[in-house]
């Protein structure tokens, strides 16, 4: 099965086939990191740091292969970490109790009531394993798999959850 795509350049040396069907740029990953880069250690213009960003430059991702960066956005990443798992990010509303009913976006200067009060993730002591084993970092797992053992609750069956 052929298929037949030009690239925008209309030179077809821009491109990379990959299993007779699919074609991509072949610098694209390489612009996407250097965009992506360009960002951290912050996650935005707006956010100052975000847990999400651990899976950017850890597994699954990887989007990253300067360690400077990897390493600076990880310490800041590890500010989020609170007793019960890690903040999304600073003066994150989601699932607090003071979260206005029926909210999806906040108008200016209402995140401040959030302050201090930020909901916190188990699943990211998780990631923080998995990114461990990863950079052979077994100070890091053991410190994090202690931390959600801490956290594991029984069902009345006997099945294992993390605190909702």
């Amino acid at each position: 099965m052929s298929t037949s795509v030009s690239s925008p350049s209309g030179n077809c040396r821009d491109l990379v086939r990959v299993n007779q069907i699919l074609f991509l740029f072949s610098d694209a990953h390489n612009r996407n990191r250097s965009i992506f880069e360009t960002l951290l250690p912050r996650e935005s213009a707006t956010k100052e740091i975000d847990v999400a960003l651990l899976p950017s430059i850890s597994f699954p991702f990887f989007a990253t292969h300067d360690q400077k960066l990897y390493k600076a956005t990880k310490e800041r990443i590890e500010t989020l970490e609170g007793s019960w798992g890690f903040k999304r990010f600073l003066r994150d509303g989601y699932g607090c109790v003071n979260e206005p009913e029926g909210s999806g976006y906040y108008p200016e200067g209402v995140t401040q009531q959030f302050a201090g009060i930020e909901s916190e993730w188990p699943m990211f002591h998780a990631f923080m394993v998995i990114d461990g084993v990863f950079k052979n970092n077994h100070k890091q797992v053991d410190k994090h798999q202690r931390a959600l053992k801490q956290l594991i609750k029984f069902t009345d069956r006997g099945g294992k959850k993390t605190s909702e």
